[in-house]
This record gives C-alpha cells, structure tokens and sequence, in this order.
C-alpha cells in the first residue's frame, strides 16, 4: 500500500506594521492626501477608497482611487 505524505514548509512571514500603527498611518496618510489633492476642485461625499501596494522598503505603488474621478 502506497502512502501519500505532504510536506509543509514554513515561511517566514511578518505582518507589515507602520511605526506608530495604524491610527499613526491613517493620519500620515491623509496628510499625503490632502498634500497631493487640490480638496477646494473636488468635493468629495462620501466613501473613498485607496488601493495601493507597499513594498518591503515601504515604498508605495500600483495606487488606484475608487470611485473615478473627472481628471483623475
């Protein structure tokens, strides 16, 4: 009888975490935004998302804004 066996390997993995967490990171964000974004042309209602990548150095990239904007 043939015995079928699976091998797990481990990963090292570590959960990013921005210095200060994540109410850290929301404000040092939205300063980004608000630095970027000229907030008196759009007037935004509502819910916004920002989908982004971080990579381990923490650069941030492939940024993307839901809902489209006019000029976006």
């Amino acid at each position: 009888m043939a015995t079928s066996q699976t091998q797990a390997t481990a990963v090292n993995y570590q959960k990013a975490e921005f210095p200060g967490g994540d109410e850290t990171f929301q404000k040092e964000f939205m300063n980004m935004v608000h630095a970027y974004i000229d907030m008196a042309l759009y007037a935004v209602q509502g819910k916004v998302i920002f989908i982004f990548n971080i990579d381990p150095k923490g650069k941030i990239s492939n940024i993307d804004v839901l809902p489209k904007f006019k000029n976006n």
